[in-house]
């Protein structure tokens, strides 16, 4: 199961577009992040700036066509998983060979609509 979609369908299909998105996207930040006490306005638009809306380029698998669902998906695997693993790697590359492993595959079961590729291995940093 694809933890990520079942925390952002809460997103989905909503048909928001410019500000009404854009808020939506911080209420969805703010409901997901344990304190949310330390996410003031400037930390939300630096969020909108990262993953703004209609942006086919936000490195994930998703692109489903429903940007505000794409831009919430992206967000949560970026904070969720990938800026952990981002962290590691930038300390520990310059101390011994590291690889990883981008794992982009469909899971059997899942809702097609929600984007998948095949896995990707990435190389030694």
């Amino acid at each position: 199961m694809n933890e990520g979609t079942l925390v952002s369908a809460v997103l989905r299909n909503l048909g928001l577009t410019d500000q009404a998105q854009d808020a939506a996207f911080d209420d969805f930040v703010r409901n997901v992040v344990i304190d949310n006490t330390t996410i003031t306005q400037d930390v939300l638009d630096r969020f909108k700036e990262l993953f703004p809306a209609n942006d086919p380029t936000l490195g994930m698998p998703f692109n489903t066509g429903d940007s505000l669902f794409d831009r919430g998906e992206a967000w949560y695997t970026v904070q969720t998983f990938l800026s952990a693993r981002r962290f590691f790697f930038e300390h520990g590359a310059s101390r011994q060979p590291m690889f990883a492993y981008y794992f982009t595959e469909f899971i059997p079961g899942s809702d097609p609509t929600l984007g998948g590729k095949p896995l990707t291995i990435l190389g030694n940093r």
